[in-house]
């Protein structure tokens, strides 16, 4: 996890104005394997809307186990199963 600073709160604000890009969290796609979630105690505007730094947690922890963006029922379905054969 990384954390927020005031330049990111004024980016933020300035997006208000104008489209800026900001980048909640990312997995590396190759293998799945390293990733980072921007968190912390501020805000930004982004983050209102797309459920911060929790719901960055959960969108890149499915990204972790494989889920890319085209299909989540799809890896919603091999989370399923996966537990159900972890139970047997």
């Amino acid at each position: 996890m990384i954390d927020r600073n005031g330049g990111d709160i004024l980016y933020s604000f300035m997006g208000l104005l104008f489209p800026l890009p900001e980048i909640l969290g990312a997995v590396d796609s190759d293998t799945h394997s390293f990733g980072f979630i921007v968190a912390g105690k501020s805000v930004t505007i982004s983050q209102l809307f797309t459920g911060g730094a929790e719901g960055a947690i959960i969108h890149e922890g499915y990204h972790f186990l494989g889920c890319g963006h085209d299909d989540m029922e799809e890896c919603y379905r091999k989370i399923l199963e996966t537990k159900a054969l972890l139970r047997r």
